[in-house]
């Protein structure tokens, strides 16, 4: 098993073998990668690149990249879908989420979403997408099959989401 980590100033991301704890391989991503995300089906590895805007595809078996995917501007964070068909992207500094086709790696969607998305998640009992926005101290509750907006839920001042923020007993079907 592996474990990935960005490297934001190297412009890379680590690849280290959980057994041992070494790093095994160095990959270089976009400008300044800070999401880490592996496909539900752990063939491929996507990597939000702040500063040049852009999402790395990397396949886990070489991992050489596939594919850089141009998505808004400042992606912060990324989720898949149940079924992995879809991937969605925050993108903080221009107030949108990108919906990206994992089938055929490419932005095919952008929805104006709030300010300052940051954290996002989905969850797999209702096929909703979570976002959290920064600056709106909000979640966005977003259908993940026709991209409505179903509710806005105001929490405390500057709110941040990162990593699997939806509790255990929430997540299962």
């Amino acid at each position: 098993s592996k474990f990935y980590v960005a490297n934001r100033d190297d412009h890379t991301v680590s690849v280290v073998n959980i057994k041992n704890f070494k790093e095994e391989k160095i990959l270089k991503t976009g400008k300044r990668p800070f999401a880490v995300a592996l496909s539900p089906d752990n063939k491929f590895l996507y990597v939000a690149n702040v500063k040049s805007s852009d999402v790395s595809v990397f396949n886990t078996k070489d991992y050489k990249k596939i594919k850089t995917i141009k998505v808004g501007k400042s992606p912060y964070a990324i989720a898949f879908d149940q079924e992995g068909t879809k991937a969605f992207v925050t993108n903080q500094h221009e107030n949108t989420i990108s919906v990206i086709d994992t089938i055929n790696k490419k932005n095919i969607k952008t929805l104006a979403i709030g300010e300052y998305p940051e954290g996002i998640n989905f969850y797999t009992k209702t096929k909703e997408i979570l976002i959290v926005n920064w600056f709106d101290s909000e979640v966005v509750v977003l259908n993940s099959l026709n991209f409505d907006i179903k509710k806005r839920i105001m929490v405390g001042e500057g709110p941040r989401g990162f990593g699997n923020f939806i509790g255990p007993n929430l997540i299962q079907n």
